[in-house]
């Protein structure tokens, strides 16, 4: 069976150039519409702006199909679940999951900690369909991607699904905390 291929824009890559002023929502929204380019919007407002996501993406016909958001275990539990739910409200399938590298009390977070918040966002995507997907990137639990397949596995065997975004996975050390991350050495 052939699947269909959407294309998708970020709202933040929605300009002219860095230096302009911002541009209003509706503008954006409309922009994006008639460039003719994209077939969805991808951003997880701020719960305030539900509405105005909303009313913005039936006016122009374009669904907000994914979103995303950085998230610090030990603070943001709670605000990964509520975004998965506004993301389902909004009508997004996928939600962006960004764990970063350091656990809230300073700590390196665990393989078994990303486990732990990877099975509640993916329960709770599951109930309200919006399901969660772990980004791989710089700065991230993930920046030493050899912990990648090991927490992979690890969830294989709780017999839950694994989902994972391999696409933005620049592999550079210019964060002095990276080496520290992935054992390895800062160039």
């Amino acid at each position: 069976m052939k699947q269909e291929l959407l294309i998708g824009i970020t709202e933040s890559g929605v300009m002219h150039t860095d230096a302009d002023p911002p541009i209003p929502l509706d503008t954006k929204f409309q922009m994006v519409k008639e460039s003719g380019v994209y077939d969805y919007f991808d951003k997880t407002p701020p719960l305030e702006l539900e509405d105005d996501y909303r009313r913005c993406s039936e006016k122009y016909e374009l669904p907000i199909l994914a979103g995303g958001w950085f998230y610090v275990l030990g603070r943001d539990e709670d605000l990964l679940m509520e975004n998965l739910r506004l993301g389902a409200r909004l009508g997004s399938l996928v939600h962006n999951t960004q764990i970063m590298m350091d656990h809230q009390d300073g700590s390196l977070v665990s393989d078994e900690q990303v486990v732990e918040i990877y099975l509640r966002a993916y329960e709770t995507g599951e109930a309200c369909g919006c399901r969660p997907t772990f980004e791989v990137h710089v700065n991230m639990w993930s920046e030493d991607f050899r912990r990648i397949e090991k927490v992979a596995d690890l969830v294989e065997k709780t017999g839950d699904p694994i989902s994972d975004d391999t696409g933005p996975f620049p592999c550079h050390f210019q964060n002095r905390q990276s080496p520290r991350a992935g054992s390895l050495q800062h160039p």
